[in-house]
């Protein structure tokens, strides 16, 4: 009988060494698994970490840039009032003349409406 029980026993152990090996094993590619996971994460934070500093970056520049934008508009507005300016300084110059020249050309009309009204026959 102890021959029966000691194959069995003997195959017992190898199975329990087996298992302990086995159990070994995916407790070590767990350990690999949690360290790779973690190492995955890191990664990922760095990524996360540098697309949140291109983000930054790129804001900056944009509102820099929008900035440059305004700057150069508000100019090309401050140019285009100054010559609007400059017309109408013109303007008021030529329709002072011209209302000048219309007087000129009143007055000598009255003028002469003037002598033919009180020399009809005209100075003899």
């Amino acid at each position: 009988m102890t021959q029966a029980t000691d194959p069995t026993t003997g195959d017992v152990l190898n199975r329990l060494d087996r298992l302990t090996t086995a159990v070994e094993a995916i407790g070590h590619s767990l350990q690999e698994s949690k360290l790779e996971a973690r190492v995955y994460q890191a990664e990922t934070t760095q990524k996360l970490a540098a697309i949140d500093q291109r983000i930054t970056d790129l804001d900056r520049r944009m509102d820099q840039r929008i900035g440059d934008l305004e700057k150069r508009i508000d100019q090309r507005f401050d140019d285009v009032d100054q010559r609007l300016d400059r017309t109408d300084k013109r303007l008021d110059t030529q329709e002072g003349r011209f209302w000048g020249f219309v007087a000129i050309i009143v007055t000598a009309l009255i003028g002469l409406l003037g002598k033919l009204a009180f020399f009809p026959s005209g100075p003899v």
